[in-house]
């Protein structure tokens, strides 16, 4: 199989889209993001949709370009580090982000809310960073 490229622009949109509202987010102080519940929905819906759709993209880069299955949301990070799709130093940053994004799911109850903010005003630029590689990636493999 090939990459689907129609399948990766749509998902990279839905980046590029998180990746705006993300940034107008981490320009509301704490109090505001702990105390409008609306707000905070909001910033964990687009967190979690950034990390899907990078997750997303680079599976299916590691599985149709080099027949790399990664097992976990980690090992998505660390083979596209491996085969030179993102720099090691966007890898290194964004090491947890496959445990940051499970904890959001799955240990919703139980989310530290000013730990969502400092993640929050740095994520939009590791995605813009991955959104970038991911772009440098497809027309190399063109």
């Amino acid at each position: 199989m090939t990459i689907d490229h129609e399948s990766i622009i749509e998902k990279k949109a839905k980046l590029q889209q998180a990746i705006r509202v993300l940034k107008r987010l981490r320009e509301y102080p704490l109090n505001k993001l702990t105390s409008d519940e609306i707000t905070v929905g909001s910033a964990l819906h687009y967190l979690t949709i950034a990390i899907e759709a990078v997750l997303d993209i680079g599976a299916h880069i590691l599985t149709e370009d080099f027949k790399a299955s990664p097992e976990t949301y980690e090992d998505v990070i660390t083979l596209l580090k491996q085969h030179n799709v993102i720099p090691a130093s966007l890898a290194q940053r964004s090491s947890g982000m496959g445990k940051f994004r499970n904890k959001m799911i799955h240990e919703y109850a139980d989310i530290n809310i000013a730990k969502v903010y400092a993640y929050l005003k740095t994520a939009p630029d590791e995605f813009e960073q991955f959104d970038q590689a991911f772009s440098v990636y497809l027309k190399r493999s063109e």
